[in-house]
């Protein structure tokens, strides 16, 4: 059922959201620290806004720089994911299911073109594409690639839209049981 195309996606954080966190803790113990040595203990919400803003801006400027481009296909018997010139294949029986936003909805309040894809593994593995932008703006492009994506994945898999996660638009994807 081999489809040949390759969906390519721009600007993927590869790794789950948590790690922003790490990211995020010492850049603020870093700007702490500095804003300490600059200014000493006195408090002065000016100087607070400013250190605030470049701390903030540090985490996004690691997070976009650690962001890739990827491309996704699928063979006969295989995921391809490919990103950095480094192509990895994943056998199609191992996936045992995804997460993902319903990029298939026609609600306009539940529209999402963020990528949010979390793809689970028989053994365990994980695999995490999340979008290192997070503007709530719909794009028309980028939504329709999604869409196409999840699509695509779904008939290469044999998988179905299974159960809703919570109250948001997330949606666990696998073989029907």
């Amino acid at each position: 059922m081999s489809s040949n195309r390759k969906f390519v996606l721009f600007n993927v954080y590869m790794h789950h959201d948590a790690w922003g966190v790490l990211i995020a803790l010492p850049c603020l113990l870093l700007y702490g620290f500095l804003y300490y040595i600059f200014l000493g203990d006195n408090f002065r919400l000016g100087f607070v806004m400013i250190f605030t803003g470049l701390c903030f801006g540090t985490i996004v400027l690691i997070i976009k720089k650690s962001s890739r481009n990827i491309s996704i296909w699928f063979s006969e018997q295989y995921m391809f994911i490919e990103s950095d010139g480094k192509q990895q294949k994943y056998l199609k029986d191992d996936i045992s299911g995804f997460y993902s936003y319903d990029y298939e909805t026609t609600s306009v309040l539940l529209k999402k073109s963020l990528i949010k894809i979390k793809f689970e593994f028989t053994d365990g593995k994980i695999i995490y594409l999340n979008d290192s932008g997070y503007r709530n703006k719909y794009d028309d492009e980028k939504g329709s690639v999604l869409k196409s994506l999840i699509q695509t994945t779904q008939s290469e898999l044999g998988f179905k839209k299974v159960k809703s996660i919570g109250m948001s638009n997330k949606y666990w994807y696998s073989k029907p049981k």
